[in-house]
């Protein structure tokens, strides 16, 4: 079941993502990632590190340290 903050967040990363507001979409998906993942939330904090990716996909989001760093971090 997911809960009600996680419910939160994707639904404000799917409205910037659709408001083609990418740099906020990625790092609010880092953070929650994150924090999911530092709650013991693995599989939750996964699924939020693949969205992350995907959206750096369709952002064509350039290769640099700090793209780089988001992903490494999680």
């Amino acid at each position: 079941m997911l809960s009600p903050g996680r419910v939160e967040l994707l639904y404000v990363c799917c409205r910037y993502i659709s408001q083609q507001r990418y740099t906020e979409a990625i790092e609010l998906l880092k953070d929650g990632a994150l924090s999911l993942l530092r709650a013991n939330q693995i599989s939750s904090g996964a699924d939020l590190g693949l969205l992350l990716i995907s959206t750096l996909d369709k952002a064509s989001a350039p290769v640099t340290d700090k793209n780089i760093g988001s992903i490494i971090s999680l």
